[in-house]
C-alpha cells in the first residue's frame, strides 16, 4: 500500500510540475509578444523602440523545453509560432526589409493567429 501511495504522490507532483512549467511558458511568451514594436505612425515609423531580445529568449527557452517534454497546452505552440513570426517581421523592418515584409504574409498571419488563439482559448492573451 505504501508503494502505491508513493507512486500516486509522485505522479501527482509530476502533473503539478508540468502544469506550473506550462503556465510559465505561456506567461513568458505573452510577455515577449508584448514588448515594444514599431512606434510612430504611417510615414513616420520609429524603429528605435523595436525590441527583439525577449522574443529570442522566449522562443529559445520554450522551444528547448518543449523539445525535451512535449506540451499538453495547445496555446504554447501557437504562441511560440506567433513569437517566431513577429520576430521575423521585426528583424526585417529594423534592417529596412520593407519589400520582404510587404511581400510576405507573416505580419497578417501573426494577427490571424492571435485572434484565433484568443477566440479558442478565452482571454489568456490579455
Amino acid at each position: 500500500a505504501t508503494g502505491k501511495s508513493y507512486a500516486a504522490a509522485q505522479a501527482e507532483l509530476a502533473v503539478l510540475q508540468q502544469e506550473v512549467d506550462e503556465r510559465l511558458y505561456v506567461e513568458h511568451l505573452v510577455e515577449a509578444l508584448s514588448t515594444p514594436g514599431l512606434g510612430g505612425r504611417i510615414g513616420h515609423v520609429d524603429l528605435t523602440a523595436v525590441q527583439v531580445d525577449s522574443l529570442i529568449d522566449a522562443i529559445d527557452t520554450v522551444g528547448t523545453a518543449i523539445a525535451e517534454r512535449p506540451t499538453a497546452n495547445p496555446k504554447i505552440p501557437l504562441l511560440k509560432r506567433a513569437a517566431e513570426l513577429l520576430l521575423s517581421v521585426r528583424k526585417l523592418t529594423t534592417t529596412n526589409g520593407w519589400e520582404k515584409v510587404a511581400s510576405s504574409r507573416a505580419s497578417v498571419e501573426v494577427g490571424h493567429m492571435l485572434l484565433a488563439a484568443e477566440a479558442e482559448g478565452g482571454k489568456w492573451l490579455s
